[in-house]
């Protein structure tokens, strides 16, 4: 759509956490990181609209302690926002050099 100039609302952004085995915790690992046996097999995933402020979507997969839930949220939110500030320059350099 913005590729199109369609204009739209927000941007919905996402960011996965997998806990590991020893207590690591990787933000956004790569599928080949996810599949790991050292993988707890617990995650939890936020998708926001960040400029709105606004949850799209919460999964947590596996047993996962309300403290450790409330860090997971707080993180993935932070990580969305990188990420969304990351995009959004993207998409002004890219819309910028494209023709009316």
């Amino acid at each position: 759509l913005i590729d199109a100039k369609i204009e739209v609302r927000d941007l919905v952004i996402g960011c996965t956490i997998r806990f590991y085995n020893g207590g690591r915790i990787l933000v956004d690992p790569t599928a080949e990181e996810e599949h790991t046996k050292t993988s707890q097999g617990a995650g939890f995933h936020l998708a926001v609209m960040p400029s709105l402020s606004q949850v799209t979507a919460l999964k947590q997969a596996g047993k996962i302690e309300q403290a450790q839930a409330r860090e997971c949220i707080e993180a993935c939110w932070e990580g969305c926002l990188r990420i969304a500030t990351a995009v959004k320059k993207l998409l002004e350099e890219t819309l910028g050099e494209q023709p009316g």
